[in-house]
């Protein structure tokens, strides 16, 4: 409902480490939201920075844990594949930028050409 269209589940392994991920012992399958129901734990709305991370706690403690999203393309979140990480890169990058072409080489006696 609500354009969340996809599920993914994960199915933890039989005696599944909790200190390992499950998601990486076990399997993560898509599931169009309509083709069949599934009988879970725990279902996280939305795979953003808490959904996502949440989800696979879950799976980790061995609830069967279903996630979903309703945008394939961020899958795992807008955290980590439009918003936070992509901008902190660019925040790091400009930083440099700035410390080349700014003040803060040439007080150091570095000249950039």
């Amino acid at each position: 409902p609500n354009g969340y269209n996809n599920q993914y589940c994960a199915n933890p392994k039989p005696g599944a480490s909790s200190r390992s991920p499950t998601w990486v012992q076990g399997e993560a399958i898509s599931i169009h939201y309509a083709d069949q129901s599934i009988d879970a734990d725990v279902t996280m709305m939305g795979s953003g920075p808490g959904g996502y991370v949440t989800a696979m706690k879950a799976a980790q403690l061995g609830f069967k844990t279903v996630c979903t999203e309703k945008n394939d393309e961020t899958f795992r979140g807008t955290c980590l594949t439009v918003e936070c990480i992509p901008s902190k890169a660019l925040s790091n990058n400009s930083h440099y930028y700035h410390m080349t072409h700014g003040k803060d080489f040439a007080s150091r006696g570095i000249e950039m050409s």
